[in-house]
């Protein structure tokens, strides 16, 4: 069967196979892609050096486990502070203050948040020098870590 590559979504695919094993199969369009596995697998080696916070809402356990099975970050790695618009985020000054820049990633879920909460945690991170990253819900938090990923890691590349 084939297709013409408008109709792709990614450059790999995953199809299942019935019996199993093996329990799908990964169908690349271009080569030398890593297969999902392997690209997690660098992605948490990735993120292993380095600690996500999110701020804002309330913290979600479907999302946070999606990013940890996903993205291979470790729980011990992710933390959230919630807030909402009636009730601001505690102590976030703080805790930004105690991260370190060049290995810290400060995200806000402004859509849950009140301005002066979004606009302290973006003081706090420009005061410790540190990328202040914004999503509008929490359910895009998982493909702006991604894009992050991504940016950072072809960064990295140009200088060995």
């Amino acid at each position: 069967m084939g297709t013409d590559s408008t109709f792709w979504e990614s450059d790999v695919v995953e199809i299942g196979c019935a019996p199993p094993p093996p329990g799908s199969i990964a169908l690349h369009f271009r080569p030398g892609l890593p297969t999902p596995q392997e690209r997690r697998e660098v992605m948490a080696k990735w993120f292993a050096s380095r600690k996500i916070l999110a701020v804002g809402g309330q913290a979600d356990r479907h999302i946070k486990q999606s990013i940890f099975d996903n993205l291979g970050v470790s729980p011990d790695n992710f933390s959230w502070i919630s807030s909402e618009y009636n009730k601001k985020a505690s102590n976030v000054g703080s805790v930004i203050k105690g991260l370190q820049a060049g290995s810290s990633i400060v995200v806000c879920i402004t859509g849950k948040v009140g301005h002066s909460t979004s606009r302290s945690v973006e003081v706090a991170c420009r005061k410790g020098s540190i990328a202040y990253n914004y999503v509008e819900f929490a359910s895009g938090l998982q493909d702006l870590l991604e894009e992050i990923f991504e940016t950072q890691s072809q960064l990295e590349s140009l200088n060995p």
